[in-house]
């Protein structure tokens, strides 16, 4: 009978160890994969040139040629996501259950130039990653493109 106690109280513990242990690793590889993808989005708008149809992308890229993006294409980009968010995220492969948000910046005149995000702003206490690359436009002036991946908790 001792045994049997011994047995399922080592069990238990081990069960609850196992638990905890498995919950942090979980939530330090959603925060890291976020940060990746994060990371990943604002490298891809700023380096690349994109291909885009009639104001639509088939190839997300606001790029002219390093470092220098194009007005119009950023345009575009706040026009194209603020129609159809569900479309534009998928795009840029935002992972299901996060949110994105994407602030284009002229640094210069402090002016936005896009601003896309769909749904409740980014709270304080969720799990997010964020990042800002810059870049300048054919006119000088620096710009910001500043990209936020928050979970829903979903």
């Amino acid at each position: 009978m001792i045994a049997v106690v011994i047995f399922f109280g080592v069990m238990f513990y081990v069960l609850n160890y196992l638990n905890g242990t498995v919950a942090g690793y979980s939530a330090d590889y959603s925060a890291e994969s976020m940060e990746s993808r994060a990371s990943q989005i604002g490298e891809m708008l700023v380096m690349n040139r994109g291909v885009w149809s009639s104001g639509n992308p088939v190839v997300m890229g606001l790029a002219e040629g390093w470092p220098v993006l194009n007005s119009t294409k950023i345009s575009w980009l706040n026009t194209s996501c603020n129609i159809d968010y569900a479309g534009f995220s998928t795009k840029l492969d935002v992972p299901p259950g996060k949110r994105l948000k994407l602030t284009v910046v002229n640094e210069t005149s402090k002016a936005k130039m896009a601003d896309c995000q769909w749904g409740q702003a980014v709270s304080g206490n969720v799990t997010k990653a964020e990042t800002t690359r810059y870049a300048v436009l054919s006119t000088g002036d620096v710009v910001s493109v500043y990209v936020c991946i928050w979970s829903t908790g979903k």
